[in-house]
């Protein structure tokens, strides 16, 4: 939702992870993309057409608690457990200065439509560091998920992979659910 909220109002680029279903893609790119979103692959073209837009001063969106492959993200505190969190948001933001935002659609009672809601990032998340900006980031998510933790998508499995040598634990949910790590 958020992402057809801000295609209507704003020159906009998101990236996405494509399936493996070639057909599956089409799909989702059209229905992404029907009011003007941009679609960026999770590649290097797509990190390429994300850097040209930052360049033109418009507005990109990227998904920052999927989890990354090995190579494109560090391990990092993610409500107190490790998590392989993504590498491109904060370096993006460390070399472009771009004003980074987070922003969410809530899910409104008896399908009364949604909420959008935005808030800054936390400012060290464009820190050259990228030990500290992407804690920043995580911390920045952690908020969000916060503000309604029913409604995120704890699917998205930020704990599947764990740093090497370390024993797979429960993380206890922000909303008090028990998941295996």
């Amino acid at each position: 939702m958020l992402n057809l909220y801000l295609s209507n109002r704003y020159t906009f680029t998101a990236m996405y992870k494509p399936p493996k279903q070639k057909q599956l893609d089409e799909l989702i790119k059209k229905m992404r993309a029907r009011l003007g979103t941009d679609m960026a692959p999770a590649n290097v073209q797509g990190v390429r057409k994300v850097m040209k837009a930052l360049k033109r001063g418009e507005m990109v969106g990227i998904l920052p608690d999927q989890e990354p492959e090995i190579e494109g993200g560090i391990f990092t505190e993610f409500f107190n457990t490790p998590a392989l969190t993504m590498k491109l948001l904060p370096q993006l933001a460390a070399q472009t200065g771009a004003k980074v935002v987070c922003g969410y659609a809530k899910r409104l009672d008896n399908a009364a439509g949604f909420e959008i809601f935005f808030s800054q990032a936390e400012e060290m998340i464009s820190n050259k560091d990228i030990n500290l900006s992407a804690r920043a980031m995580n911390q920045s998510i952690e908020r969000c998920v916060r503000e309604n933790p029913a409604q995120y998508q704890w699917e998205y499995k930020r704990f599947n992979t764990q740093p090497e040598g370390s024993e797979k634990n429960l993380f206890l949910g922000v909303n008090g659910a028990r998941t295996p790590v």
